[in-house]
């Protein structure tokens, strides 16, 4: 039931989402300033690559009915043994990160709500249940749960409104920013306020996520041409808006 816009729209909402707002901050403001650009395009570079390699374009076409996993590719080409090996290092990764994930989940989850409950009900101590973090999680599991088509279409809906909101902010930085903070920095003046040594790697992390649309291949109507599209695409628009916040950071701050 995906159509090419559709994956498209996955991999754009799987990278475009909290490090547009976290990471872009960071390099803006204490790796690299306006020069983040170049951090973002080389990360994009990378990402290009990796996307457009056999692995993600051509076996998840060649292959589409399978899970998309490197354990699948491995059992279609080179055998059952290598896979075993490879299928029990997922195990043991996807185990670390489950534990990393709950503990993590469970610790921002108390402090937000102790914050937020303690504000809105003047409750100075404690860690309490937030009803709407509860509601939220049930409410996009039972989106997954349903399917991939409902999925899609609310992945679609809230990308359009983090768009609008990207939007909004470029349009009133272009407006209200100065120009002239671009090359004017803490440490040396110029285009590189923190040096050459800014344009740092770190920026690769925001692009994480695109390489789960070669798990959608049996969703696809189209999986040759939609996964590879998607992959590519969604990375050249991710590219294009991790650059204009940072320029647009850079201005107004």
């Amino acid at each position: 039931c995906l159509t090419t816009f559709d994956v498209v729209s996955l991999g754009v909402g799987s990278s475009c989402g909290c490090g547009m707002y976290l990471t872009t901050g960071i390099v803006a403001s204490r790796l690299a300033g306006p020069a983040g650009v170049f951090s973002f395009l080389l990360a994009g570079f990378a990402s290009m690559l990796t996307g457009g390699c056999f692995h993600f374009a051509k076996l998840s076409s060649i292959f589409p009915n399978t899970s998309g996993s490197a354990y699948m590719y491995t059992r279609a080409t080179v055998g059952e043994f290598l896979a075993f090996i490879i299928g029990w290092g997922l195990v043991g990764e996807v185990w670390g990160i489950s534990r990393g994930i709950l503990c993590m989940g469970v610790i921002c989850v108390c402090t937000i709500s102790w914050g937020l409950v303690g504000e809105v009900w003047g409750i100075s101590r404690g860690i309490l249940f937030d009803p709407v973090a509860g509601i939220i999680v049930l409410g996009l599991t039972a989106v997954l749960a349903s399917g991939v088509e409902l999925s899609a279409k609310v992945n679609n809906l809230l990308n359009l409104v983090n768009l609008v909101v990207l939007a909004t902010f470029i349009s009133a930085s272009l407006a209200l920013g100065d120009f002239s903070n671009l090359t004017r920095g803490r440490r040396v003046r110029g285009f590189f306020p923190f040096g050459t040594a800014g344009v740092v790697p770190v920026a690769y992390f925001a692009f994480v996520g695109f390489d789960g649309l070669a798990a959608t291949g049996a969703e696809c109507k189209t999986p040759a041409r939609s996964i590879p599209a998607g992959i590519l695409g969604s990375i050249a628009i991710n590219t294009v808006a991790y650059i204009s916040v940072v320029l647009m950071l850079t201005m107004d701050v």
